[in-house]
């Protein structure tokens, strides 16, 4: 009986240590992995500097393939009259899953969104889906 008593204690002690630290060291928090060169993208740089010298207007569409009224929304683009306007503009198309850096810079939390740039500067962000009426209202708000 003594026998089986020493066998719990040194049972109950192993599991014990196991889930302390010898030293008594805190140990480090998880960290998210750096932000590797391959995860950013250049190219928003080079568009806004061609924007501004050709001194058209940056609309930046941010979507995700997984969110049906970005898809909606999405096909609005392909049609004439969208985009006549949109030729007018440096448009770009970002998904927010591939060009998470660029959606953090610019403060993208809903999608879609739509975020209107003049000189460098955001001049206005829309969140949520536009209709064709109401989307093209829009760009000939900026584009006239």
């Amino acid at each position: 009986m003594k026998k089986i008593y020493i066998y719990w204690v040194l049972a109950i002690a192993l599991i014990i240590g196991a889930f302390m630290d010898v030293n008594n060291n805190p140990k480090p928090a998880k960290k998210d992995p750096p932000i590797t060169p391959t995860n950013e993208i250049k190219e928003p740089v080079i568009s806004i500097t061609k924007a501004k010298e050709e001194k058209k207007m940056g609309i930046y569409y941010f979507g995700a393939t997984w969110c049906s009224p970005c898809v909606a929304m999405k096909k609005h683009f392909k049609e004439k009259d969208v985009k006549n306007l949109l030729d007018k503009s440096d448009f770009r198309l970002y998904d927010i899953d591939r060009h998470g850096n660029l959606a953090e810079k610019y403060g993208i939390q809903f999608v879609p969104t739509l975020v209107f740039i003049d000189n460098d500067k955001v001049v206005e962000k829309i969140s949520g889906y536009q209709s064709k009426e109401k989307l093209i209202k829009l760009l000939e708000k900026y584009l006239s």
